[in-house]
């Protein structure tokens, strides 16, 4: 049974029938999903409690209790409830997969299921691309002359849709590269091209710099030296000749380029303003200008939330970096499966913590992705007891405030020098 709810979940969340397919069209199918999914982890929860106390038990309560206050302050009682009612429902999804995804069997199989519902949205990006209409009537991003591909509900911008093949394609690399037989391998194969292909056809600078970065991170510590080098310059060679036409724009003067770092700079001016509790959540656009949303995850979540709040926020990623980082280091050949699980935690965090530098994505994705992580490493730990426990600890404050230092000076970099 939990593995039939995790897969539904994911179908609602990525293929999203309830926005396009006529029977369920209306009908709260994610959140019901989500709901039940909590539920039924719940019970597991219960019968182990002390084998799943993580920070995030208090981070992510903490964090919807900001966005309610930080609402409220900047706009009205009603406004915060309503928010944090949005973010508490978003984020029982994490509770929900961290629970329920609690073995390596359950991990697999929760991957491989992300990997087959990625290829049907691979089709339907090629079928759209070259049809100009895709299944539901998703058509392509008008406004452009290049082809940008998208899907509905959550998925209908073509940046927002790339990052859903950049975490396909961090899973297809491992599937690859890794330590599976030859089936999963020539499996991952074909999923990770059609994700470049689709990649291709959302035409998003953003998320060809994450396939970048995120496969000369894997090339770095998979193989030597030489064989990295050679690998790393083959794919940028790639890119330059055959990644997305916009890759040629990619510079602080172009419109687009340019309108992005103006909203960062009134982003930076209203966290100056408003250090504490920030401007409250959905109002960025209200309070810009160009009446936009901050196209960057991390200049949206401090202008809003503040620095208490993006503190929270940056702490809850890097506990998901963190359980990559431990179990990749793992050298032991009978715990080479679990570096394998460690290596595609990495690449989806570092996938998605470059591309969300250039578009906003705080949605039930980002619950999802923390939760497979901490579920993958919980799984880990049941098989490898001597795995460390998590907590928050003083290590752990200085890496986070390194880490939001590190962020706002990059932003103020691009904003002001690049």
């Amino acid at each position: 049974m939990s593995r039939l709810l995790v897969f539904l979940y994911l179908v609602a969340q990525l293929v999203r029938p309830q926005d396009w397919f006529g029977p369920l069209m209306g009908f709260p199918t994610g959140y019901v999903l989500t709901l039940l999914m909590f539920l039924g982890g719940f019970t597991v929860y219960l019968r182990d409690h002390q084998f799943f106390s993580i920070p995030q038990n208090r981070l992510i309560p903490l964090y919807v209790l900001v966005i309610f206050i930080a609402t409220w302050h900047g706009t009205q009682f009603s406004q915060g409830l309503d928010e944090a009612t949005t973010f508490a429902k978003r984020a029982l999804a994490f509770f929900g997969i961290v629970w329920l995804v609690n073995t390596p069997e359950r991990v697999r199989f929760t991957l491989s299921s992300y990997l087959v519902l990625a290829a049907f949205l691979a089709f339907q990006a090629i079928l759209q691309a070259q049809n100009g209409v895709s299944w539901g009537g998703a058509t392509l991003m008008p406004g452009y002359e290049e082809i940008r591909v998208r899907w509905h509900g959550d998925w209908d911008g073509p940046n927002v849709f790339a990052i859903l093949f950049i975490i396909s394609f961090a899973i297809a690399l491992e599937r690859v590269f890794g330590p599976y037989g030859a089936t999963a391998r020539f499996f991952g194969a074909v999923v990770g091209a059609l994700s470049l292909v689709s990649i291709f056809f959302t035409n998003s600078r953003g998320a060809v710099l994450a396939v970048l970065a995120l496969t000369a991170y894997y090339f770095k510590d998979r193989f030597s030296k030489p064989v990295a080098l050679l690998l790393a310059a083959g794919t940028a060679l790639a890119v330059t000749a055959f990644g997305p036409s916009r890759m040629s724009e990619v510079n602080t003067n172009e419109a687009s380029a340019h309108e992005r770092t103006w909203l960062w700079e009134q982003g930076l001016q209203l966290l100056r303003e408003n250090p504490v509790f920030g401007i409250g959540r959905a109002m960025f656009s209200k309070r810009v200008d160009l009446g936009l949303i901050a196209h960057n995850n991390y200049v949206q979540n401090f202008t809003e939330l503040g620095l208490p709040g993006f503190f929270i926020f940056i702490s809850l990623l890097w506990f998901s970096l963190k359980a990559g980082l431990i179990l990749a280091r793992l050298k032991s050949p009978e715990h080479g499966w679990a570096a394998s699980y460690g290596r595609t935690i990495l690449g989806i965090f570092i996938g998605y913590a470059i591309a969300t530098f250039f578009v906003v994505m705080e949605l039930d994705l980002l619950y999802f992705m923390m939760g497979l992580c901490m579920a993958i490493y919980l799984s880990c730990r049941r098989r490898i007891p001597e795995l460390p426990v998590f907590s928050m600890t003083w290590t752990d404050v200085k890496i986070v405030v390194a880490g939001m230092v590190a962020l706002i000076s990059a932003v103020w970099f691009v904003a002001h020098k690049a």
